[in-house]
């Protein structure tokens, strides 16, 4: 258990450094039970950051990346985390339907000729159709110059200067999944609450609960314990933040 006073930073660092220990623990018991013992087992291959290698690739073709999945399950966090491991400057962008082809294009500018940094497009699919077809001739000039190795080039119209190190990376969502997590918290309880949630409520965007919500709830849960530390029953502890975080439950 994590104490309940460590500063903010700090238990960022522990959480993450839990969550890895945990993640190669399991790793390691699922090798061990499969009795893999070779570099070339699948079972080996299947656990390395293939994401990594695939962006790794594109970047070296001087191309985009464009990771795909379900809400919540580490897109950004993949290019964010590949930036760090490079140390290069991650800029995240969440698109909604009000980007036009000018305030994208100004975007593009900063990154292509003042940071060289990396552009992180988050929901890339809300940007409006009409919009998008101008975006991809934007993006498409930039990586062919990258491509050609020029160190000025015509965008939008005025010739600007292209620095080498700038990355171009858009996030997709292509449907919401429902999540779910390891039998401890009241699990169960929460997937089948969650599940009917799903199937009673309308179809709209702000009805989200898949592996978005459950964080939510378990970082707002996380937050009331270590307010409250006489509050030791992980029920009732669970079932307040349900309430309280706007899910109601019978």
């Amino acid at each position: 258990m994590i104490h309940a006073d460590l500063p903010k930073l700090l238990r960022l660092k522990v959480v993450a450094l839990v969550t890895v220990e945990v993640h190669a623990r399991d790793v390691i018991d699922k090798l061990a039970k499969t009795g893999c013992s070779d570099v070339d087992a699948f079972e080996w291959f299947c656990q390395l950051r293939l994401c990594y290698m695939t962006l790794t690739t594109a970047l070296h073709l001087h191309r985009g990346g464009s990771p795909k999945g379900p809400a919540g399950t580490g897109k950004t966090e993949t290019v964010k985390d590949l930036g760090k491991s490079l140390g290069m400057f991650v800029i995240v962008v969440n698109c909604s339907e009000g980007l036009d082809y000018k305030s994208m294009g100004r975007v593009f500018s900063g990154l292509a000729q003042q940071t060289g940094a990396w552009g992180c497009f988050n929901e890339f699919h809300r940007i409006n159709t009409e919009v998008l077809s101008v975006v991809a001739q934007q993006i498409l000039s930039i990586l062919s110059a990258l491509s050609a190795g020029k160190s000025l080039f015509q965008f939008e119209g005025q010739k600007i200067r292209l620095l080498p190190s700038c990355g171009i990376f858009i996030t997709m969502n292509p449907g919401r999944s429902t999540g779910l997590c390891r039998g401890i918290l009241m699990a169960k309880k929460v997937f089948t609450l969650y599940s009917l949630a799903v199937q009673q409520l309308s179809q709209q965007d702000h009805y989200d609960f898949g592996l978005r919500a459950l964080t939510s709830l378990l970082r707002y849960a996380g937050r009331k314990r270590r307010l409250s530390p006489s509050i030791v029953d992980e029920e009732v502890s669970l079932s307040t933040s349900l309430c309280q975080t706007g899910t109601y439950c019978c």
